[in-house]
């Protein structure tokens, strides 16, 4: 996450794009879970078939790897594997070209992605020791910021913040947060825009196939996922079902961290730039965040 401010504004809007021009509402779904007679296919529903299917070794050292840099990566590959049905003419190389296109962009993205948490954002001592008071004031405020924050609401961003702070320069990192299938995995996954941007591209890049996995960087333009997260990389796979919809896994990740930047508005004087020289005194430390839903 680079988080461009902290203007917070009540509400996230609601609702999924259809086929066509509808909108969906929660009863209804997702856009690319309605049934579509002209996208159907005949399924072979004999569980002895699907477990003829054998992942590769290949594929079964990708899922190892993925496993081996977040263990998170495990639930989001199973729910690929488990919304994988057997159509008609289904072959075991369809089976595992699937699996490979989901599991290697947790191993190799292939699209611009954030680095790796910054190990070190040591302060010397002497300098540590030279700014004690306006330390102490900078946690005040921070935690003043905090309370402003949860109040507009944006509940996960104050939670997130509370989660970055730290003792001081030389305390590691804190612990990486993983969010599965909870009420703000929804909430993000199932976000307007997101969605929005994902139905695009999937008419052009995933309707009419068996499976496939889409992924990208997104900007959150709104409400909590937009002050949380701002922006993150994602990877959706969609498996088709025998109606002609599609099941869909969403893995989300981002950075926890601030960039400096030159913003016009902030929130009672309590913005991004306060937040990142907070990162740069060593009084908050960036941490991994990983989302996994799955319907």
């Amino acid at each position: 996450m680079k988080m461009n401010k902290i203007i917070l504004l009540a509400g996230v809007t609601a609702g999924l794009c259809l086929f066509g021009t509808s909108t969906a509402t929660a009863d209804e779904g997702a856009f690319f879970e309605q049934p579509n007679p002209d996208n159907a296919q005949i399924v072979l529903t004999d569980e002895n078939v699907k477990n003829v299917f054998t992942i590769s070794p290949e594929n079964q050292d990708l899922i190892n790897q993925a496993i081996q840099i977040d263990m998170s990566n495990e639930e989001y590959i199973n729910s690929i594997i488990d919304y994988y049905t057997v159509e008609v003419g289904s072959t075991e190389e369809d089976y595992n070209s699937m699996i490979e296109e989901a599991v290697s962009s947790l191993v190799t993205p292939d699209y611009e992605e954030s680095d790796n948490l910054i190990s070190d954002n040591s302060t010397s001592d002497n300098a540590v020791k030279s700014r004690m008071d306006p330390i102490t004031a900078a946690r005040l405020a921070y935690d003043a910021g905090i309370l402003i924050v949860a109040k507009k609401p944006a509940p996960m961003t104050a939670w997130y913040m509370t989660h970055a702070k730290v003792l001081g320069p030389w305390s590691a990192n804190p612990p990486n947060v993983n969010h599965s299938n909870d009420s703000w995995a929804k909430q993000v996954a199932l976000d307007n825009g997101l969605n929005g941007a994902l139905n695009v591209k999937f008419f052009n890049e995933v309707y009419g196939k068996q499976s496939a996995t889409l992924t990208g960087v997104y900007e959150f333009k709104h409400g909590d996922p937009a002050y949380a997260l701002g922006h993150v990389t994602y990877r959706v796979t969609f498996v088709r079902q025998s109606n002609g919809g599609y099941k869909a896994t969403y893995r989300i990740s981002d950075i926890y961290d601030f960039a400096k930047g030159n913003y016009d508005k902030i929130a009672v004087g309590f913005g991004n730039n306060y937040c990142y020289a907070m990162q740069i005194l060593g009084l908050i430390k960036p941490f991994n965040i990983s989302i996994t839903y799955y319907q």
